[in-house]
């Protein structure tokens, strides 16, 4: 049976002696048979999965660095142009929507984005804004991971997972339906936000 823990998948059974003994990195017992004690086993592999977190968190931190040249160069480009805009209606998206405006107004994010079709830059982004979220409900962050503003930074909130499904419908069919390329530009824009969106409680998660 496979486990998802930290976005990497573990086999949920007892390791081996030799299996043990290489993820502690000590030598083979003398008598390699034999009951596994299921402390030292959950202590092992809670090790290993730490181990595995760190070494993902690391490896997307690498990608994300190596692309803010990237980003900056779209960016440029963007000031001479003009952008298709992406609507989100919080009549369809209401969590979204508050937590896609507060961190425009409040903590002063661009509203302007730059599309990103790398596969691996897109990864390092949802590891770098969600991979250690612990609040309840599904990740929802902004900037967008497929954007090239997105990663390190963003602001995350807990919304439904429906919210964030219908929020993923909407992006893809707004990047075909405007045609847009690696690095292209888009506003964000937010609509229908009542007027004590700041303050309304959120909808179940």
């Amino acid at each position: 049976v496979a486990l998802l823990a930290g976005g990497v998948y573990y086999l949920a059974t007892q390791p081996s002696a030799r299996d043990r003994a290489l993820l502690e990195e000590r030598p083979l017992p003398a008598r390699s048979l034999g009951a596994v004690d299921p402390v030292d086993f959950e202590m092992t592999m809670s090790g290993a999965r730490r181990q595995a977190g760190q070494r993902q968190w690391d490896n997307a931190m690498n990608v994300w660095q190596s692309m803010q040249a990237a980003r900056t160069q779209a960016e440029a480009r963007t000031r001479t142009r003009e952008v298709p805009v992406l609507i989100i209606d919080a009549n369809i998206m209401p969590n979204i929507a508050r937590n896609i405006q507060a961190a425009i107004e409040d903590e002063k994010m661009p509203h302007i984005l730059n599309r990103n079709m790398d596969p691996a830059w897109i990864t390092a982004n949802r590891i770098l804004a969600c991979g250690r979220f612990q609040g309840t409900g599904s990740c929802d962050e902004y900037p967008f991971a497929s954007s090239m503003q997105g990663g390190l930074g963003s602001r995350v909130a807990g919304v439904p997972r429906l919210e964030n499904n219908i929020q993923g419908g909407v992006i893809g069919a707004f990047y075909a339906k405007h045609r847009l390329k690696h690095g292209e530009p888009y506003l964000v824009q937010v609509i229908n936000l009542p007027p004590d969106w700041r303050t309304r409680p959120p909808t179940n998660q």
